[in-house]
C-alpha cells in the first residue's frame, strides 16, 4: 500500500486524473448534445438507446486509445528522469514495483469506467428535466444492476489491453512505440465488428464484444467467459513475464 501511496502523489503533478475524468465525461457529453439537437419533441428518448450510444462511442473509439496514452505517459515520469536505476536500487522488491505501477494504471482506467457511468446518469437526470416526456430516468433506475454487470464485465474485459499497453509502455521507452499499438488495437477493435477476419479473437476487440453479448446483440462473435478468462490469462502472464525480465536486470 505505501508504494500504491506514493505512486499516487506522483500523479499530482501531472495532468492524468483529470484525463481521465475529461475523457469519460466526453462520449456522454457527445451523446446528449446529439440529442439536443433533435428538434422533434415528439421522440420519446429511452435509457438503452442512451447507454448504447455511449458505450459504442467510449468502446470502440476512446477506450483502446485513452488506455495507451495514460499507460504511456504514466510510464514516462520514470523514464524520461531515467529513474528506473535508483528505484530499482532500493531495498523494495521489483515485483512489487511492477505490480504498484500496474495498479495505478488500472485505476486510472477503473475511474474513467465509474466517471463515465456517474456521468451517464447525470446525463439522463439532465435530458429528463428537459424533456419531461422522455423515460430515461425511470428506465435508468429499473436498469441499474444491468448497467453494473455492463460496466463490470467490459472493465474485466479490458484487463488484458491495460496490461499490454503497460508492459510496453514500461519496456520501450519511447512514448510514440506503444502508442501506435493502441492505434492498432483500436483499429481492431473497430474493424472486428460484423466482419470474418477474426480480428475478434484479439484482446482489443473483447470489450466491445463483451458489450455486445451482455446487450444480446446479433453482431457479437466472442463468448462473454472467453473473453472474461482470456483477459485475466493475458494479465496473469504479462504481469509474471514482465516481474520476471525486470527481476533479470538492474534497471530498464
Amino acid at each position: 500500500m505505501n508504494l500504491i501511496r506514493a505512486e499516487l502523489l506522483k500523479l499530482k503533478n501531472t495532468p492524468l486524473i483529470a484525463v481521465t475524468i475529461w475523457v469519460a465525461i466526453m462520449p456522454v457529453a457527445m451523446v446528449s448534445l446529439i440529442y439536443l439537437s433533435q428538434g422533434n419533441s415528439g421522440i420519446i428518448w429511452h435509457w438503452d438507446s442512451f447507454v448504447n450510444s455511449c458505450m459504442q462511442i467510449w468502446l470502440q473509439l476512446i477506450m483502446t486509445l485513452f488506455i495507451g496514452a495514460i499507460a504511456a505517459q504514466y510510464l514516462a515520469i520514470e523514464h524520461s528522469s531515467n529513474a528506473w536505476k535508483v528505484i530499482f536500487s532500493t531495498p523494495v522488491n521489483k515485483g512489487h514495483i511492477i505490480l504498484a505501477k500496474w495498479c495505478i494504471t488500472t485505476l486510472l482506467t477503473l475511474i474513467s469506467f465509474v466517471v463515465l457511468m456517474i456521468i451517464m446518469y447525470s446525463g439522463a437526470a439532465i435530458l429528463q428535466s428537459i424533456r419531461p416526456n422522455a423515460e430515461l430516468v425511470p428506465q435508468a433506475v429499473n436498469h441499474l444492476p444491468d448497467t453494473l454487470t455492463l460496466f463490470g464485465f467490459t472493465f474485466i474485459a479490458a484487463l488484458g489491453i491495460i496490461t499490454i499497453q503497460y508492459v510496453l509502455a514500461l519496456v520501450v521507452r519511447t512514448v510514440s512505440a506503444p502508442i501506435i499499438v493502441a492505434v492498432a488495437g483500436f483499429m481492431m477493435a473497430t474493424m472486428a465488428n460484423g466482419r470474418e477476419l477474426l480480428l475478434h479473437l484479439l484482446p482489443y476487440a473483447w470489450p466491445y464484444q463483451v458489450y455486445l453479448q451482455t446487450i444480446n446483440s446479433t453482431d457479437a462473435k466472442v463468448a462473454i467467459p472467453y473473453a472474461l478468462i482470456a483477459s485475466i490469462v493475458i494479465t496473469l502472464i504479462g504481469l509474471i513475464g514482465t516481474i520476471s525480465y525486470i527481476r533479470r536486470r538492474d534497471e530498464l
